[in-house]
């Protein structure tokens, strides 16, 4: 079992700001007995892609080290998002700031078009193993509409993915959208999905978990700052991964006939 914790919140152009703002929730999910607590996609910075180069941080910024002792302190993984520079080249990064001291990144592989015009795309689906030896992934806004990135994943051997947003309103409803892809790939791959969105009146806030057999276990879609705690039952994901003649149980990415596709 894992209890999971994931923050619908707007974050500002001040990183020490939003750095306050990740403390409160992650001293909340402590107390409530969180494993670990994910922030939507570039909470840490802002998500600001024109202004990438003026607010976008290194991997060796001091608020990144601070907020890995931070979690060390807390005894608590800590997931959260920035806009990184590295060089010349910039990255939309989900940094996994684990309870052992060490710290673990995804580089988002799928850019919308305006991201595109900002970012470099990563080339790496990414398994992070947390503290407690869960295997998690991320999948990232524009990249859950890739089935390929979660049945990848799975077959990797991820459990929990976690698909930070930071989707704006006007792209539609988060509800309907994600009411139609989410459970599907939860379902297709047997795995956990995490959704949370950023939340103020640019962004549409909400928050989704789905399980492996693709129902709807927790929800909130209220429009305010929130934290939506769920209890994952890990060891009924890993009948799943079993050889089995239960149809119930079945892996189906395990019978997929790769070469047939393109």
């Amino acid at each position: 079992m894992i209890k999971i914790g994931l923050v619908q919140a707007s974050s500002s152009i001040d990183v020490w700001e939003n750095m306050k703002i990740i403390e409160k929730y992650t001293l909340a999910a402590k107390k409530n007995g969180c494993h670990v607590i994910c922030f939507p996609e570039c909470f840490l910075t802002g998500y600001f892609p024109e202004e990438v180069l003026k607010r976008g941080i290194s991997a060796e910024d001091k608020v990144i080290k601070k907020l890995l002792n931070f979690a060390v302190a807390n005894r608590i993984d800590i997931l959260a998002g920035f806009m990184e520079v590295d060089g010349d080249y910039c990255y939309i990064t989900h940094g996994a700031f684990l309870a052992s001291g060490e710290i673990q990144s995804y580089q988002k592989t799928h850019l919308g078009e305006k991201e595109a015009l900002y970012f470099t795309a990563g080339n790496e689906l990414k398994v992070i193993r947390l503290s407690n030896g869960i295997k998690i992934g991320f999948q990232i806004c524009v990249e859950n509409h890739f089935p390929e990135i979660s049945k990848t994943l799975s077959l990797k051997g991820v459990e929990i993915i976690f698909a930070p947003h930071a989707v704006p309103a006007k792209a539609g409803n988060r509800r309907e959208i994600w009411n139609k892809i989410i459970p599907a790939r939860s379902y297709d791959n047997r795995v956990y999905m995490a959704c949370l969105n950023q939340c103020d009146e640019k962004f549409g806030g909400g928050c989704m978990v789905t399980d492996p057999k693709g129902n709807i276990v927790a929800t909130h879609f209220e429009k305010n700052e929130n934290m939506l705690i769920v209890d994952l039952d890990t060891e009924e994901l890993q009948k799943y991964r079993e050889e089995t003649t239960e149809k119930a149980y079945r892996y189906y990415p395990s019978k997929a006939r790769n070469e047939l596709y393109l």
